[in-house]
């Protein structure tokens, strides 16, 4: 199963804009592993949660910016907050997927264009995939995901996973590195979206590998 047409168009378009503002994304994939998460498991509660915020920030590679994690029901001073339940400390995939897409709308806000009400969350989503994130939101579809702003994922499964797999080919990110890490409908439908991709794609994937013509946007 393959995404609409209109939603491979939206998506070759939005990721054309992602690059405009922010540059070619990372040539490396983040997995849900101890390689990539090395946090101090000595440390307990939001403690704790600041450790993987921390890495989530340093792989999007926005270290700089002045985000920050907040548990709920406690007001942040300054800064760009990501409000998150403690609760999500029992499951670390959940709560770096949760921390990801906080650090992909602010992303997104960034900008200096503010999506339509419409495009809004799924922009968010192609933006945290934009940023590493693919094989955690993947992940994270099939399943009910703690809420942030207004909600969970807007991209169904197979569409994450063809996300992720537009941006494993324009990353050169072979599919081994990607592959073990993901559930398994999720890996069904990255390996379907891997040959759609190359397959009817071949002229948007070399676009978005050379150099971006003006006027591009995902927006309507």
């Amino acid at each position: 199963m393959v995404p609409a047409r209109g939603f491979v168009h939206w998506l070759f378009e939005a990721w054309a804009w992602l690059q405009s503002a922010h540059g070619q994304p990372r040539r490396s994939i983040v997995a849900p592993c101890d390689e990539d998460f090395p946090v101090d498991l000595a440390l307990q509660g939001a403690d704790l949660g600041d450790d993987y915020f921390l890495f989530v920030c340093e792989h999007a590679g926005l270290s700089e910016w002045p985000l920050i994690a907040v548990p709920q029901n406690e007001d942040a001073d300054d800064g760009f907050p990501v409000p998150y339940d403690l609760e999500l400390l029992k499951s670390p995939a959940q709560l770096v997927t949760h921390f990801a897409r906080g650090v992909g709308y602010y992303a997104v806000q960034a900008s200096g264009v503010v999506p339509t009400v419409d495009e809004d969350d799924y922009l968010v989503d192609a933006s945290t995939v934009f940023l590493g994130f693919g094989i955690f939101l993947a992940n994270a579809s099939g399943r009910p995901a703690e809420p942030w702003l207004r909600g969970r994922c807007a991209m169904a499964e197979h569409e994450l996973a063809y996300a992720l797999a537009l941006f494993g080919i324009l990353g050169e990110i072979p599919d081994r590195m990607i592959e073990p890490h993901l559930n398994a409908n999720p890996r069904a439908f990255y390996r379907k979206a891997v040959k759609h991709l190359l397959r009817h794609h071949a002229h948007g994937l070399h676009r978005l590998q050379g150099r971006m013509p003006s006027g591009v946007g995902p927006y309507r």
